[in-house]
């Protein structure tokens, strides 16, 4: 028999599937810790991602903070905080980027701006900018500006 091409890949993402589920419906990552283990490992890895979000933060680095692995780490984040960590981290990015636009009123450029909010580009800047605010940095820093005249 001569199957599709991607037949294997489809295969195995579906056997995943199956496994997130379980260990989703079964609660596997939080059966294993005690009640104040998560909330101490979680407090040193915000106080870590509080520090650093400007900076190329990944998964493994923000995990090993609490020596845990990434997997188990991201799943415990969501269940204690009710958000995705990234989320977190992009909430903090564009807040700070809210007030670096409100504050330099055009002597900054959005690049410079997008760069110390920890983006290495204006377009993925601007995409994780209007997905939180509704509206791109150009158009708030314009508002912020008609505001103040």
């Amino acid at each position: 028999v001569c199957r599709q091409e991607g037949y294997q890949c489809a295969i195995s993402t579906l056997i995943s599937d199956i496994f997130v589920l379980l260990i989703r419906k079964h609660n596997y990552y939080l059966h294993d810790i005690n009640a104040s283990q998560p909330t101490e490992r979680l407090r040193k890895a915000i106080e870590y991602i509080n520090y650093h979000y400007c900076e190329n933060l990944t998964l493994a680095q923000i995990a090993e903070q609490c020596s845990i692995t990434p997997n188990y780490f991201s799943a415990l984040f969501k269940a204690c905080l009710n958000t995705k960590l990234w989320d977190y981290i992009t909430a903090k990015r564009i807040e700070k980027a809210k007030r670096m636009l409100d504050k330099t009123e055009g002597s900054m450029n959005i690049l410079d701006i997008a760069i110390q909010c920890g983006y290495s580009n204006t377009a993925n800047f601007n995409r994780a900018f209007k997905q939180h605010t509704g509206i791109t940095p150009s158009q708030y820093r314009n508002s912020n500006y008609i505001d103040l005249v």
